[in-house]
Order: C-alpha cells, then structure tokens, then sequence
C-alpha cells in the first residue's frame, strides 16, 4: 500500500498549457468554404457603399462631424480592401505552407489592418458622441474649443490614427513566434501562440469598455437634453396658446362678435407649427432614433468580440480539446460580427441621408 501510494505521489502532472499546445485545431468546410462567400460579400457591398459614402461626404461642408465621418468611412474601406487577403488566405490555408511569403504576408495584413480598424473606429466613434454633445450641450468648454474647429479636428484624427497604428505594431512585435515544424498558413494563423495575447487583449478589452462607457453617457446625455428642450418648448407653447385664447376671447366680448374662435385656433396653430419645427431640430423622434441606430451598430459590432475575449482573459486555460475548439468557434464568429462594421457604418450613413423615413434634422 505505502508503494502504491508513493507511485501515486509522484505521477507526472500535465501542465495546462502542453495540454492545449496538443489541441491541435483543423480547418473545416465553413472555414474553408464559406468564410470565403462571406467575406466576398464584405468586400462589394462594403467597397460599394463606403466609396459611395465618401463621393457624398466630399461635396458636404467639412466640419468637425464630417471629418471625424471621413476618417471612419476611410478606415472601412481599408477593411474591406483587406478581405482580399483574407479570402486568399481561406482558399489557400492549407496549401501554403507557413514559409511562403504569401501566407506571411496575408496573415499579417489580416491581423493588423483587422484590429487598426477596430480601434481607429471605436476611437473616432467616441469623439463623434463627445464632439456632438458639448456641441449641443455644452457648446463652451474652454478645453474642447479647439475640437470643434477643423483644423484641431483633423489634428485629433491624425493623432488617434498615429496612436492606434504605433500600439498595433509595437504589441504585434512583441507577440512570439513559436513556428511549428512543417506547418501549414493555418497553423500559423490559429494554431501558433494560441493564448499568448494576454497583454494585447487585456489592453483591448479596458480600452473598449472605456470608450462604451463615454459613447454612451455622451449620446445618453444628448438625447436627454434634446428631450427636456423639446418638452419646454411644448409647455412655452401651450401656455402661449392658452393666454392668445384668453386675450383674443376678452376682445371679442368687450366687441360683441364672435370671431374670437377663428382667430385663437389661427394663432395656436401657428404657434404649434413654429414649436414643432423647433421641436424637430432639437429633440424629434426621427434624431432619436438616428442615434438609437448609431449607438445599436457600435454595441452590435464591438460588444461580443470584447465580451468573448473578457471571458477568455478571465477563465482558467484548462479544458479537452472540445472546449478550446468552441472557444476558438466563438472567437472567428465575435470578429465576423466586428467586420460587419465596415458595411453597416456607410450603408447607415447613406440611409439616414438620403431616405426620408430616416433622415433627421441636426
């Protein structure tokens, strides 16, 4: 018994991360085959829609909003200009061997223009909702003032570009490359340094709960002051109404007529006309649901990447391989919704703008 026990004692334990590095991961026929037919149709519509985007944006005037709208619709384009590397590398990820300067060079594009483009968005996004509230808000603070011209606009762009790619390819520098012996481009691409992005991610995730937290407060602000105008104005006018009736039925008895009626309804009702034109510019239903629409894509797109990848920061890497084929699932499916960004931005932009049921006053 003490012999068995001491053997026991002494078994060899299965350190968490060999046992994940033996989880080898192969492609199946929706990486292979359908990722491609999904990303194609990224790259029309969304090459469609960003150029078409651009052309309108380029005839508008450009203040700080359609700067910052440039930027972003750039910053698609980009994205969707990289799926062709991306469908390059689905078709071929197991015929290119991890050597080839091909599949060096579209696993690389794929990552870096990938995740420039995340965080340029999320970045550009969340000055579009700052610049918007103080300038409806608060049109006055003495620190943003150089914000809302266009040339301190263009300054913060140039600067969040700057940042964002300097981050990207320092942190990519510092990844490993622990290469496996005769592997494939997709062993290069999901296979290597599976979970050797601690840092990067961890960064990731506090920078975009950052950001949601003042995109939303930014655009939650807005639409509260817009509807508390909007209220104020209604009162203003029901109370203006009320003393034109007053005052116009003290005439008409004083005058023995009785055109009192006429002329009150005449008076109330361009006064409501006059306070629904005002109430649409500041609070309309059609403004607060342009940016309920905005706010509904940035969540949609950035939330379950950022989510999926919390959860992974936080969660033990021990498992079978079934788990960490799920886990890798989850994670090719968070970011096909995060480059659904690159179409749904434009074709938003171009909804708003040009249908009628959308279109809102500024």
């Amino acid at each position: 018994m003490k012999r068995a026990t001491s053997t026991a004692n002494h078994l060899p334990v299965i350190n968490s991360s060999d046992q994940l590095s033996n989880c080898k991961l192969d492609p199946d026929v929706f990486y292979t085959q359908v990722k491609p037919w999904f990303y194609l149709t990224l790259l029309l519509v969304g090459s469609l829609s960003n150029c078409l985007t651009l052309r309108d944006l380029w005839k508008s005037k450009w203040t700080p909003t359609i700067i910052l709208t440039v930027n972003i619709v750039t910053s698609d384009l980009l994205l969707c200009l990289s799926f062709i590397f991306r469908i390059m590398y689905y078709l071929n990820c197991q015929v290119w061997s991890q050597e080839e300067m091909m599949c060096q060079v579209a696993v690389e594009t794929m990552k870096t223009v990938f995740y420039i483009n995340l965080y340029c968005n999320m970045m550009l996004l969340l000055w579009t909702s700052v610049i918007r509230y103080t300038t409806v808000v608060r049109p006055h603070p003495a620190f943003l003032t150089p914000l809302n011209t266009t040339r301190g606009c263009w300054a913060l762009c140039l600067g969040t570009w700057v940042t964002v790619v300097v981050c990207g390819i320092v942190l990519s520098a510092n990844e490993g490359k622990d290469q496996i012996q005769d592997g494939s481009c997709f062993d290069m691409m999901e296979n290597q340094n599976r979970g050797g992005f601690g840092k990067q991610h961890c960064l990731g995730v506090v920078v975009f709960f950052i950001a949601l937290i003042l995109y939303l407060l930014s655009y939650g602000g807005l639409v509260l002051y817009l509807q508390k105008v909007r209220r104020a104005r209604l009162n203003h006018n029901r109370e203006r109404g009320v003393r034109l009736a007053i005052t116009e039925g003290v005439k008409t008895v004083s005058r023995g007529v009785r055109e009192d009626v006429g002329v009150s309804t005449e008076e109330k009702n361009s006064g409501q006309k006059r306070l629904e034109n005002l109430g649409s510019k500041g609070g309309s239903l059609k403004v607060r649901r342009k940016i309920l629409a905005m706010v509904a894509v940035f969540v949609a797109c950035f939330l379950p990447y950022h989510v999926q990848r919390a959860v992974t920061l936080f969660t033990p890497q021990e498992g079978d391989c079934a788990e960490v084929r799920l886990q890798w699932e989850v994670t090719n499916t968070t970011k096909a919704i995060a480059a659904l960004s690159c179409v749904l931005h434009p074709l938003l932009y171009l909804a708003q703008r040009h249908l009628s049921c959308c279109q809102g006053r500024q």
